[in-house]
């Protein structure tokens, strides 16, 4: 596993002792965006809305979780909005 994610210059590998030493290349943020696009592509056709839909099925969700989400949602929006009105 650690050789093909070496490969995909996803971590580096220190030879210079006889264990190889690996470290990672690519944030954590950057690594979960490029798996879940993948997955969102590939599994899902590319309907992110599917999802998430999956996502809150999978498992119990708490009213707690819902509303976290539900923030998130509209803080994301209000981002996008302000981006949309910056880039004018």
């Amino acid at each position: 596993l650690m050789q093909i994610m070496f490969e995909k210059r996803l971590v580096a590998r220190n030879e210079s002792q006889r264990a190889h030493i690996y470290s990672a290349r690519v944030k954590e943020d950057v690594t979960k965006r490029r798996i879940l696009r993948d997955l969102v592509d590939g599994v899902f056709g590319g309907a992110t809305e599917q999802l998430v839909l999956q996502a809150l099925n999978a498992r119990r969700v708490t009213p707690e979780e819902i509303e976290s989400i539900r923030r998130m949602l509209d803080d994301y929006e209000m981002d996008q909005q302000s981006r949309s009105e910056h880039d004018r």
